[in-house]
């Protein structure tokens, strides 16, 4: 709704514009799930987060048997390459399968995060390499054809565009100037394309993975809820050889499973992979085609009802204790829910998604998409005391009408991030007081226990946050707990057993390269100078984004310690 193509008269987006200009727009595309690491994986691959196991940010990786659009053109004859800007598409997590270039670098500090654990690079350095790429293929008369995938992440929560871009934002909303920003740096990488002479022979497909809620059913960023808020996102498919004029779909419901295949077809590519979306070339209009869609964070971090629903062109089903049933076409914005009057629509929808649900369950999960634990890391858990068995973050697989409803609970997740605040406005004692009173009420809200573990160590109090975390580890493990809980062990140099819970948080993200660190700091306090420089060493290797330059100073320092005494 930013987007001028799409009827926004602010201005913000010129380059944008002009994709569709030269090419189709999609009015009605939505995304399966809220959330960017997963939405990018059912771009790439053509599946519903079910089919390739990948379902929030963080904790699953892309199983190697998954083939993406990368791997299939790659195969083609194609350069591959991609430059993302946030940690959440880390290598790490699978994505980079296929990519001859997979980069997310992030020089300097300017250009590093406005968030303090999701490493980020602004727009312009983002760019900035693009071009490079391009230019070291100009310059070695590279003949092959190219897939480049550009990602910006600028546009998400807290919003902070460079002040030279907000001179000009009407409103001077910085949600809006992060947009405009993301569109003057889209304008300097087609000029590129441009001028070597690409542009004709070169299909853009520009689509944004979620919307962000901005406060619309009370949800401020995007995760929690699938409205059309954050579920609706932009689909352009633009290139003047293939498009004479500007085309826009606008009597069918399309999504970004249909992305891969589709342009697999443009580019007059077969393969052999099964999506659940389709080439929306060759298909006809189908005005019940259903797309489905879900967001499992609430139940993840909170213990809240997960959502499950279905979407047509002219209305959308939501499984959710509350369920509810919209009639788009005289209610877009999802505000009356008509499900009690439950017509024969609203069942219907309701009956295909539990049989697709079925389907799923009977298919098992995802081999491989998860971190999972070897039968040794359970047995090894287990006789830490973290693990009576089975699974370790198991996600609920059906909405529960004995859980709480997301929308209901949202109130007491703003309470959680008004702490936050305080957090970093130096209030530490208000912050306190206000998420031992969210967690009087909903005790398993994952977040406010580990921002008041945090606060707990920050003031003095290690022993009450251990026994919080514990409490917290008992009901469900999460590789997050265990880091803090061997913080707090550490702070009262209670190194065995912080070294038990490292062994178990790695278990769990066997690629967190901050146990490896932690584990580092250990060593180094009990003067055990190289096995602590091999641990940092080690968490360079699992996670130099985040941790490089971090774990570089401390290198450093326990070289400096190692020298005999006297030595410059």
């Amino acid at each position: 709704d930013r987007l001028g193509c799409y009827g926004c008269e602010r201005g913000l987006t010129p380059t944008i514009d002009s994709l569709a200009e030269q090419g189709l727009l999609f009015t009605d595309a939505v995304t399966s799930v809220p959330m960017t690491l997963p939405s990018h994986a059912t771009i790439l691959t053509g599946l519903y987060p079910a089919n390739h196991g990948i379902r929030i940010n963080g904790h699953y990786q892309l199983a190697p048997r998954h083939v993406t659009l990368a791997e299939t053109l790659k195969s083609h004859g194609y350069h591959t390459a991609a430059f993302v800007s946030a940690f959440v598409l880390d290598p790490q997590f699978g994505l980079s399968q296929g990519f001859d270039t997979y980069d997310f670098q992030s020089t300097t500090r300017e250009h590093q995060t406005k968030r303090l654990d999701i490493p980020e690079r602004q727009a312009d350095a983002v760019t900035d390499a693009a071009i490079t790429w391009l230019d070291q293929r100009r310059r070695a008369r590279a003949t092959a054809p190219f897939f480049l995938w550009v990602h910006y992440f600028d546009p998400h929560d807290p919003y902070d565009p460079p002040p030279e871009v907000m001179a000009h934002v009407p409103g001077g909303s910085p949600y809006d100037g992060e947009i405009a920003y993301v569109d003057m740096q889209l304008r300097r990488l087609l000029n590129v394309i441009d001028q070597q002479g690409l542009r004709g022979q070169t299909l853009v497909a520009l689509v944004t993975d979620h919307g962000e809620g901005l406060g619309d059913h009370q949800e401020v960023r995007h995760a929690f809820l699938i409205y059309g808020s954050t579920m609706r996102v932009a689909l352009i498919l633009s290139c003047p050889a293939l498009f004479e004029r500007p085309l826009r779909i606008d009597d069918r419901v399309v999504g970004t499973i249909d992305i891969c295949p589709t342009i697999e077809d443009l580019l007059g590519i077969t393969s052999e992979g099964a999506y659940d979306g389709q080439s929306l070339l060759k298909v006809k209009h189908d005005p019940d085609r259903v797309l489905y869609m879900e967001s499992i964070w609430a139940n993840f971090t909170a213990g809240w009802s997960p959502l499950y629903g279905l979407r047509r062109h002219h209305d959308k089903y939501i499984r959710a204790p509350v369920e509810k049933y919209f009639d788009l076409r005289t209610d877009a914005e999802e505000r009356v829910n008509l499900h009690a009057s439950y017509p024969p629509e609203a069942e219907d929808l309701a009956d295909q998604l539990v049989e697709l649900m079925d389907h799923w369950e009977q298919q098992g999960s995802p081999e491989g998409s998860a971190h999972d634990l070897s039968p040794e890391d359970v047995e090894r858990l287990a006789a830490l005391g973290y693990v009576g068995g089975g699974a370790v973050d198991d996600l609920e697989t059906s909405s529960d009408d004995n859980l709480p409803d997301p929308e209901a609970m949202l109130p007491l997740w703003h309470r959680k991030t008004k702490a936050t605040q305080l957090t970093r406005a130096g209030q530490l004692e208000a912050a306190i007081a206000i998420l031992r009173g969210v967690l009087d009420q909903c005790e398993t809200l994952v977040d406010a226990n580990h921002e008041l573990a945090e606060l707990l160590m920050r003031t003095g109090r290690s022993e009450e946050a251990i026994e919080l975390l514990r409490k917290l580890i008992a009901r469900k493990p999460q590789y997050r707990s265990f880091e803090l809980l061997a913080r707090a062990l550490i702070s009262l140099q209670r190194y065995e057993e912080a070294q038990a819970a490292l062994d178990a948080g790695a278990a769990l993200a066997p690629n967190n390269g901050k146990f490896a660190l932690i584990r580092g700091d250990i060593f180094f306090q009990l003067k055990r100078y190289p096995e602590a420089l091999a641990q940092y060493e080690q968490a360079i290797r699992l996670d130099k984004v985040r941790l490089g330059a971090t774990a570089g100073e401390k290198i450093a320092e326990v070289q400096r310690a190692m020298r005999p005494t006297g030595s410059n």
